[in-house]
Formats: structure tokens, sequence, C-alpha cells
């Protein structure tokens, strides 16, 4: 297990590569002239021909029986002359061959009329067949022509596409390269989620574990040779934990730089939960450093100091505290980037951030400061306020000292006087704010618009759906976070436009502020939304056509049970069966056989609201599924089903 835990870094990861399609493979001819073929004719009619590749022959006329002939006519011509008349009966009979002879000479040129009729019908149809033939040649060349042009066409616009794929890659775009790292650390072990890319440069956060993860004993031998386990010393503990997080942040740093091809740089942030005195969890950022590619192309991996490594650049943060070297938490107060990162992170985990420890100078009763929107802020040093204006009723002077500095030529000082601005929440402090926000630094507005977005004040709407259209995405996303805090109808349009974002990120907050409007023509929008390409947009459109669903959102939830997103499934079913339109029965009962435990629960259960004897025969045949759970669901619904 301390292999696995201090190697993860010696993984080799395949960079990309530009993908060159190959040519188009010659069209198949033979479909093509198959189909020319039955439409213009040429099939049944050759088939009628006898399907030969030579002119038919018509058959030849039968001979006539000139022995019959002269029968039948002696027959006639003796009639009444008697047997002993030899002279009448001969002569009779010379009549009776010449009639004879007259009629075969007849009826052989009527044979052969006949004859050379059916020769000239099937001359006629040959000579049909030919020209037929001949088009259909022609059609075909026309087509494989076509065919061949177009598959040159698709080609040409696909490897189009694939090397605007490759050019935006290499060129750093950052929704390409936070895509493509996203892919690439979905099956790490140590969780890691890109947040920034920026230039050249790239940021991503890191959660790993915390100490305890290290198990307190190791494999060791006694005098005598014999295997056992001894208890490892706190240091060895800590000292093994610093190597496995420096193995999983180098490996984190190696496939970033692996898959994004025109990174020059990439900055990580790693955070843990981290047990706090009340017993319940908080996030807590334990290094952060940035790594550039040129000081990693020469690196021997397998001979590595990766805890050297990891302090190496210049920005490292690392707290390594008392003499054992335990991985600390890092007091951010002075890192308001970083600060602010780590705040959002603990909003998506549902953790409070760790707080900083009180700075010197500090009072340590903040009871009486203006309410924060997060306890782990604290005031830069620059914008303290001066010897004997205490913190809890600060000098009226002081929102004009930060309005000044918000005109200072650092973007540091300004950050953080926007910051000191956001923790004081006063409506009255809008002015200032709303200047902020056109301030030339992104990081800057981002503060500003955050700032106002926490002041709930009605007033901001028409500011905050401005700046919907910003340029920043960052921006664009805590203006909606903004909205969503004072949502009212008046908003609709403005989302609604923001749903077509360029961002992602922006595009699922205004669904997810769409959600919470309620409003009436909401719904028609999360059905056109139900079949989007974002999981997480299509997720926020069924949730919300599932909750009190009509007839027209059936079709969309029954299309979305077919989603490869299990949540997506389940939460489509709990619609169906709301609804109880058995016209999607067979949706329903098709997940019975889901993978997903709880979508094969969900599925039973819905399939008990809507009831009948269908329902009933797909639950019976549910009746053994392995899962206990899933089985009571099944008992349950047939209940329902049944009544």
């Amino acid at each position: 297990m301390e292999r696995d835990l201090v190697s993860v870094h010696l993984e080799e990861f395949a960079g990309p590569t530009r993908i060159v399609l190959p040519e188009p493979a010659t069209p198949d001819e033979a479909p093509i002239r198959a189909r020319l073929e039955r439409d213009r004719g040429v099939t049944e009619l050759a088939e009628r021909l006898g399907g030969g590749d030579s002119p038919p022959r018509a058959s030849p006329p039968e001979p006539v029986d000139i022995n019959a002939l002269r029968r039948e006519e002696r027959a006639r011509h003796l009639q009444g002359i008697g047997v002993f008349d030899r002279s009448k009966r001969r002569q009779a009979k010379e009549m009776a061959d010449a009639a004879a002879d007259r009629r075969v000479e007849e009826e052989d040129a009527r044979r052969m009329q006949v004859a050379a009729d059916a020769q000239a019908e099937l001359d006629a149809a040959w000579a049909e067949l030919a020209r037929r033939r001949a088009e259909v040649e022609e059609l075909v060349c026309v087509e494989m022509s076509d065919a061949a042009a177009a598959a040159r066409a698709k080609r040409s616009k696909d490897q189009s596409l694939l090397d605007e794929a490759w050019q935006s890659l290499v060129d750093n775009d950052p929704g390409t390269v936070i895509a493509a790292l996203e892919r690439a650390f979905a099956d790490n072990g140590a969780p890691a989620t890109p947040i920034d890319c920026d230039g050249e440069a790239a940021t991503v956060t890191m959660l790993y574990g915390h100490p305890d993860l290290v198990p307190e004993r190791a494999p060791a031998l006694t005098p005598a040779g014999k295997p056992t386990l001894r208890r490892r010393t706190k240091s060895d503990r800590n000292h093994l934990y610093l190597r496995s997080l420096a193995s999983n942040v180098l490996a984190t740093v190696k496939e970033g730089l692996a898959v994004c091809p025109g990174l020059a740089a990439l900055t990580v942030l790693v955070v843990r939960r981290e047990p706090g005195d009340s017993g319940e969890e908080q996030l807590a950022a334990v290094y952060a450093g940035s790594f550039r590619r040129e000081t990693l192309t020469a690196v021997d991996w397998r001979g590595l100091d990766t805890v050297a490594m990891l302090e190496a650049p210049e920005d490292s943060y690392i707290e390594l505290k008392g003499q054992a070297h335990e991985v600390a938490p890092l007091d951010l107060t002075d890192e308001p980037e970083l600060e602010t990162v780590l705040e959002h992170l603990a909003r998506v985990l549902g953790i409070a951030p760790l707080a900083p420890k009180p700075r010197r100078g500090q009072r340590a009763d903040a009871a009486s400061r203006p309410e924060r929107r997060h306890e782990t802020a604290s005031i830069p040093d620059h914008l303290e306020p001066a010897q004997g204006a205490g913190h809890g009723s600060p000098s009226a002077t002081r929102p004009t000292v930060l309005a000044e500095q918000l005109a200072d030529g650092d973007p540091d000082v300004r950050y953080d006087a926007v910051t000191a601005l956001r923790e004081r929440r006063d409506p009255g402090l809008l002015g200032p704010l709303t200047r902020a926000v056109e301030d030339r630094d992104r990081h800057v507005r981002r503060q500003a618009v955050g700032a106002i977005s926490d002041l709930s004040d009605p007033r901001c709407r028409p500011l905050l759906t401005r700046l919907l259209e910003d340029s920043d995405a960052d921006v664009r996303w805590e203006a909606i976070a903004g909205l969503r805090e004072i949502l009212d109808s008046s908003l609709l349009p403005a989302l609604k436009r923001a749903v077509d974002d360029d961002d992602r990120y922006v595009r699922r907050a205004a669904v997810s502020a769409l959600s919470e409007l309620g409003h009436v023509d909401v719904r028609p929008i999360m059905r056109a939304l139900a079949s989007d390409q974002d999981v997480d947009v299509r997720f926020e459109a069924i949730s919300v056509l599932s909750n009190e669903p009509t007839a027209e959102d059936g079709p969309m939830l029954a299309a979305a049970t077919g989603d490869q997103d299990r949540y997506l499934r389940q939460t489509a079913l709990r619609g169906l069966g709301e609804l109880g339109d058995r016209q999607y029965l067979d949706e329903v009962a098709a997940l019975l056989r889901d993978p997903d435990v709880d979508v094969r629960y969900q599925a039973a259960t819905s399939l008990g609201e809507l009831r009948g004897h269908q329902a009933e025969a797909a639950l019976r045949a549910a009746v053994r599924d392995p899962d206990a759970d899933v089985r009571k669901a099944v008992a349950s619904a047939l209940e329902r089903a049944s009544e």
C-alpha cells in the first residue's frame, strides 16, 4: 500500500495528437446500381427476356403435319364415292392431295409470320433493355461521382472540426483546455478539477485525503526475521503523507500538461476535509504551487525526490508544522484569490471553509462587526482601520477610504478594497461597487459583482442583468447568482438569453435560476432543454418537468428514461409515475432491468402509480430482483397496481 501511495507520479500519460482522417473509401457501386436498375425497370424487363446477356431468340415454327392434312382432305373428298368406283376415287385422292399441299404451304407461311412477329417483339424489348441499361450506366456514374464528392466534403468538414478543436487546444482556448482537463482527471484517485485557464497557464484544484489515510502500522521483520507490523512514528506518518501528497500533485501536473500541449504552466491548489472542533468538517487548503513545463521535461521521475519537487516552485505554499513536519492547513488571509477559490469549493461541497487564525493585532471579539457572508473572510492589513477606530464601529471616513482604494493603480489593492466593501454588505456602498464592476482587472470585477449580489437588493436587477453580457464568464456567473436572490418575472427574457451562453457553467446557472423562477413560460423552455448536450442542463430541465408534470411533458420524460445519466433516468421515472399516463408504461417497465439499483427501485414505484394489468405483469417479472430494497418496492407496487 505504501508503494501505491507514493508512486502515482510514475504513471505515464499519453499526450493528444492531431487526428488526420483517412481518405474516404470509394462508394459501393452495387447498391446504387441495383436501386437504379429497379427504379428504371431494368430488372423486371431483363427477367422477362430470360435474364441472359445475349439477345433472345423466338422459338422456330413447328413443322406442319402433311400426312394428317392429307388424311383429312382425302376423307372429305371421298365422301359419297363408292368403293368400286375406282376412277373417281383415284381422281378424288389426287384432288385431296393437292388441297393438302396448298394447306401446308398456307400453314407454313402463317407459322413463319407468327415466329417473325415474336422475334420482332423480342428484338424491340431487347433494344429497350439496352437503352435502359445505358441510362442506368450513366446515372451510376453520376451518383458515384456525387457520393464520392459528398464523402470528400464530409471528410473535409469533419477534418476541419477536428483541426479546429486541435488548434483550440494548442492555442489554449479556455473552454477547450478545461474540458480536456476534466476528461483527463475524471478517473484520478485524488479528484482534480480545472477552474481557470488564462493564457498559457491553467489552475486546478485537487481534493486530497486527511493524514489519517496513512496506516498507523507498517510491515516489518522481527530480529528473528519473521514478518510483523510495527507502529509508525508520527514523523514517519507525516513524511509518508507528504510524499503521497507530492506524488499525487505531480501526477496531476504531469497529466494536465500532457493532455494540454499548449499550456506552459499549471497551478495546483490542494484542499482537504479537516475535522472541526465541533465535529463538523471544514475545507482547508494545504498546498499551492505553480509548475512550468520546461522544469519537468528533463526530470528523472523514478529517481525524483517528490517532496523537493513539490517545494521547488517559487510560489509554492505549504506549511509543515512542528518537528514532525505535519502538513498543516494554510492561512490564506494574504492570498485573496486562493481564499475565494477555497470558499467556492466549500460551497460546492456543502461544507464550511476553515476559518484562519486571527492576525496579530486583530481583536478576538468580532461579534459586533457587520454580518459577513463567509466567516473565513478577513480584512487585508493595508485596509485595517486606523488605531483607535474599533471594529464594531468603523469611522465615518472608512467607506471613503475604501472607495479611494478602488482607483489605486495596483490591482491587488483594488481587489482588497472590493473585498472589504463586500464584507460590509451595505446597500449604501452600491455606488462604488457599481463603478468597480467596470474595473479593467477581471478579478476585481468578479469580486465587485459578488459584492453586489450579496446585497440581495431588487434595485440591482438592471445592473446585474446588464452584466449578463459581460465578456468574462465568471462575471456573468456571479451576476446570475445575484439575480437568483432577487428573482421576479421581469428577469425571464434575460435568463432565457443566458441559457444560450457560450460558457457551460453560466448556462447551468441560468437554467437553475429559471427553474426557481416558477413562471408559466419556463416550462416550454425546460422542454426544449430536456435534450440538451450538457447533462447538468438536462437534469435541471427534467427535474422541473417531473414536478407536477403535464401531458405535454410526457414525451420529454419518456425520452429521458434512455439517458446515460442514472440520476436523470431516475428523475424522469418519478415524473412519469406522477403523470400517470399509461402510454409510457413500456418505457417505465424497461427500466426494471436497469443496471442501477436506484433506477430499478424508482421504476417499480412508478409502475405502482401507473397500475393496470400490464404494469402488474411487468412487476411480477421483477419479483426476483437481486436487491432486497427493489424487491420490497416491487411488492408494494404490486399491491397498488392490482387495486
